[in-house]
């Protein structure tokens, strides 16, 4: 290599030195460069380029500092010499400092408003500090001034992909899921072997339920850097995805092998360990995603979730809090935040109101009688459907529905409805069995339930096997033709208590019409009045995990409630036969295996023999 003399005027001598300086600089010779950059800078003070690559050698070197100085120097010495610009903001902004950043950047545009370098570090700024709109915006202009910026294709995708995980609304995540699946196609060529890509790609795809395409592109993330933790725990969630939930473990086994810190491991591990009913592992691995984490509420609830159903109540219920965290039940939970949280202690006109589904309203309202002992002015906002069954069930209790409005000085505290066991349900000793049933049905009602089903010749059945709930793990519907089956050669008559649902308009196949009776005059949906006087009148009733498992255990019905093995939940808890929450007239009959109803079935029909024979 042809020598250069460091210490001359000669211009043309000054220029080849500098050329060197750069070549030791791009081969990655960062002490070369930043020494020989030194020994330049007497001859060449004024050269803004040389002061720039100075810069970037000592920030190789891990002096961020110097590399701010000479940063600063060369913009002193060529305030218009932008690559010094972009540098000194990408170098305050990887320090945190993102306020000088953008202004350093504010003033470089100032100065070209051309360059789409600089709407490009900008929108990085933005998009490392969640204002996905503006860092959009950013990426935008940065491509209408230089289409062919690849780099700014694949960071205008990750804005999209921000915007749509930021976003409630499933259409509006999809648009955006799918927009930026299209950015990032036009990002692949560049992109070609860098595993980051592909892992991103994946993602997105598998936001959008394109389960095949994401596979392929985690696995080949895996190939090209068999070192990256977060693609195994994108196939431990397609693997869960599947409910093949021992591969999933082993998958997240895999990427805490080689990220031991990695939460989102953590978290798929424990979730796979609760949808096999492993409470206890499952607990273990959210509680040390949790202690790393904090601020992943959805971890945290779902441990509250894991600690409750294995009765560990106390710890359980504080956690179960970030429920509110999550956003559920906004709206609910903004309009009754203008009164004070109730503190369990004080007589006070206390509202209390309903901010989850049916089913948990009637679990919850097994607590209204301790709350009675305190309070005297208790008003229950709850679903309207609810209203009238609640208002002859809990006398002294005012009821309202759940979208009735407001005045400020109407009440003194209040608390949802899920709340309530944080101050009285701490411990199994603080569940109190019902002494009577917590709802019943009207007179009227019962009598028009009974004209419509006629003289009664055998025991009744009330039957119920469907849900539209999203199913977790484990299926929770069960197919009627089985179920019927456990009453072939028993002299029961089966009555339908399968409220229609949004997936399911006709309810009883006309193949089954004539095994269950039906009653079209009751509408099983939306009349509780009438669904609990039809439940009243069955000698017993067998449902799946439902509302009607709760309407009918509440009634003080004998109710046999068919479980799915997991995810195990606190309103049955893991084993028992009986839940702590109804009395023992409700008998719990769970899955053995996975998927298979059919062991569960034969214990329930040894049970329905049992009772009949009772009867």
């Amino acid at each position: 290599m042809l020598e250069i003399n460091f210490n001359n005027n000669d211009q043309k001598d000054n220029f080849d030195a500098l050329n060197q300086i750069q070549f030791f600089y791009k081969e990655g010779n960062f002490v070369e460069a930043f020494s020989k950059g030194i020994m330049l800078q007497e001859s060449m003070p004024d050269s803004p380029e040389l002061h720039n690559i100075v810069g970037a050698s000592e920030l190789a070197l891990g002096d961020p500092k110097a590399a701010a100085n000479s940063y600063a120097r060369a913009i002193e010495v060529e305030p218009t010499f932008l690559d010094s610009y972009n540098n000194l903001g990408s170098l305050y902004s990887s320090l945190g400092m993102k306020d000088e950043a953008l202004a350093i950047y504010k003033v470089a545009l100032r100065i070209n408003n051309k360059e789409p370098r600089l709407y490009f570090n900008i929108g990085n700024l933005l998009l490392d500090n969640e204002m996905f709109e503006l860092a959009e915006e950013s990426f935008l202009e940065a491509l209408r001034l230089d289409p062919d910026y690849t780099d700014a294709y694949y960071n205008l995708a990750c804005a999209l992909i921000g915007k749509a995980k930021k976003n409630k609304d499933q259409k509006d995540k999809n648009y955006f899921f799918e927009k930026s699946l299209s950015y990032l196609e036009l990002a692949r060529i560049e992109n070609s072997d860098n595993p980051d890509y592909f892992n991103l790609l994946g993602e997105v795809q598998f936001s959008l339920g394109k389960f095949v395409a994401s596979e392929k592109n985690f696995k080949k993330t895996i190939s090209l850097n068999k070192k990256c933790a977060e693609a195994y725990v994108n196939l431990a969630r397609l693997r869960s995805k599947d409910r093949d939930f021992f591969k999933a473990i082993n998958l997240a086994k895999n990427a805490i092998e080689i990220n031991p810190d990695l939460n989102l491991a953590k978290i798929e591990l424990a979730q796979a360990n609760f949808n096999l009913s492993q409470v206890e592992q499952a607990i273990k691995f959210y509680k040390e995603a949790t202690r790393t984490e904090k601020e992943i509420d959805h971890n945290i609830f779902n441990l509250s979730l894991a600690l409750a159903a294995a009765g560990n109540f106390d710890e359980a219920w504080d956690l179960y809090e970030y429920r509110f965290e999550l956003g559920m039940d906004k709206e609910l939970f903004d309009l009754f935040s203008i009164f004070p949280k109730w503190d369990g202690k004080s007589n006070c006109r206390l509202a209390l109101w309903q901010e989850q589904g049916v089913g948990d309203v009637i679990i919850f309202s097994t607590i209204l009688a301790d709350v009675q002992k305190i309070c005297s002015n208790i008003t229950l906002f709850i679903d309207e459907r609810l209203i009238e069954v609640f208002k002859a069930s809990f006398p002294g209790i005012k009821f309202k529905s759940k979208t009735a409005s407001l005045d400020i000085g109407s009440f003194d505290a209040q608390l949802p409805l899920g709340s309530l066991p944080k101050i009285f349900r701490k411990k199994f000793s603080e569940f109190k069995k019902p002494l009577k049933p917590l709802l019943k049905a009207s007179e009227d009602h019962i009598k028009y339930v009974e004209k419509l089903l006629g003289n009664k010749v055998r025991p009744r059945c009330g039957i119920s096997w469907f849900t539209s709930a999203a199913q977790i793990a484990d299926d929770r519907s069960i197919d009627l033709k089985s179920l019927i089956k456990v009453f072939e050669g028993l002299d029961v008559d089966l009555i339908n208590l399968q409220y229609p649902t949004k997936d399911k308009d006709s309810i009883v196949p006309k193949s089954l019409a004539k095994k269950v009776i039906t009653l079209p005059e009751i509408d099983l949906k939306d009349d509780f009045n009438s669904s609990i006087a039809l439940m009243d009148s069955c000698d017993f009733v067998v449902t799946i995990d439902n509302v009607t498992a709760h309407l009918a255990s509440a009634l003080g019905k004998n109710t046999f409630v068919l479980l799915p093995l997991a995810p195990p939940n606190f309103r049955w808890m893991l084993k028992d036969k009986s839940s702590p929450w109804y009395d023992d007239t409700t008998v719990l009959i769970r899955k053995k295996k996975t998927g298979v109803w059919s062991q569960a079935l034969e214990e329930l029909k040894v049970e329905v023999k049992k009772f009949i024979k009772l009867k």
